[in-house]
């Protein structure tokens, strides 16, 4: 027989890191330094809304963003938080909270993708969100390298 040497694209896994939040003091500035010298593609900018700081995301690969917040009395510049995209939010969380992990009830973000924060260890502040065909971050991932 033949030795197989391609298995085929490798599955998808279920939890994916999608961004990080960074809060920044000058947004105009930061969104700058970004796209200038760091090269990264403006994705999209969130629609400003009554209270809501601004905000954008920068595509550093085809799955991978920054989002760049500004930074309010509240949040303070520096790193905000991390986020990871699942497949199936219910399963993801049911996951979790079958080990203990406190999970906040799924919800509708800025974005329009379903997002639930995680509690963990040390106040690092995680989101798990799930995506559809018709979201921002898909549009951006469904567009990379176009």
């Amino acid at each position: 027989g033949t030795l197989r040497t391609s298995l085929g694209p490798a599955p998808t896994p279920a939890v994916r890191l999608n961004h990080v939040g960074i809060s920044v003091a000058n947004f105009d500035e930061a969104l700058e330094f970004y796209t200038t010298k760091m090269g990264f593609r403006l994705a999209f900018t969130i629609p400003d809304a009554p209270g809501q700081p601004r905000a954008a995301y920068l595509q550093v690969s085809r799955e991978t963003f920054v989002e760049l917040l500004e930074a309010t009395p509240a949040r303070p510049p520096g790193f905000v938080h991390v986020g990871f995209e699942v497949d199936d939010m219910n399963a993801a969380a049911a996951r979790l909270k079958q080990s203990n992990v406190k999970v906040a009830a799924p919800r509708v973000g800025r974005t329009k993708a379903t997002v639930a924060e995680v509690e963990v260890p040390d106040g690092v502040n995680v989101e798990l969100l799930q995506f559809g065909p018709e979201l921002m971050q898909r549009k951006a991932m469904d567009s990379w390298g176009r």
